[in-house]
């Protein structure tokens, strides 16, 4: 009886590692994929801002609307350096672990998979947040649109600064 219960236990065991490391596998992908949407939600906010500097903008609500997404744009990017960080870290731990024995893998596997299930990938950028950023980032696209259809190109201003500020009225004596 007692040889089928330890059987039993380590068959679950064994079971679960397995299922843990394709887990993990999946996890990495999923992270991957998350990473890439991320990258192009900031690439989407980046041109979104340069563009829009060469435009003149002078309405308050418009301002706002550009702080707003350079805001956005900087926290996407804190998130996607974070993010790499994080995998960097990884593959520096795991590189070693290539070259050791199968039981010295299996036990790390188990290491970390119990880590996991009680600390999290707090790092990894979740689906909701990848999606908040790329939300900006189709409003960027409007706020461009906007911008383009009110404002005043910048090559059309004086060369001299001091002479464009003067005809604006923005120097004051």
């Amino acid at each position: 009886m007692g040889e089928i219960v330890s059987s039993a236990v380590i068959h679950e065991t064994v079971n679960k590692i397995i299922s843990g490391l394709i887990d993990k596998y999946e996890q990495k992908s999923s992270a991957e994929e998350q990473m890439e949407r991320l990258e192009m939600a900031q690439i989407k906010l980046e041109i979104a801002l340069e563009t829009s500097d060469k435009w003149q903008i002078t309405g308050g609500p418009l301002l706002r609307w550009q702080k707003k997404l350079k805001r956005a744009a900087e926290e996407c990017d804190n998130t996607l350096r974070k993010c790499r960080q994080r995998v960097q870290e990884e593959e520096e731990v795991e590189q070693p672990l290539r070259n050791s024995s199968f039981p010295r893998r299996i036990a790390h596997a188990t290491k970390s998979m119990i880590s996991s299930i009680f600390h999290g990938n707090i790092d990894e950028p979740t689906r909701s947040a990848v999606r908040r950023f790329e939300w900006f980032a189709d409003g960027a696209n409007d706020f461009l649109k906007t911008v383009e259809f009110g404002g005043t190109p910048r090559r059309y201003l004086f060369f001299d600064p001091l002479i464009g500020h003067l005809l604006a009225g923005v120097l004051r004596y």
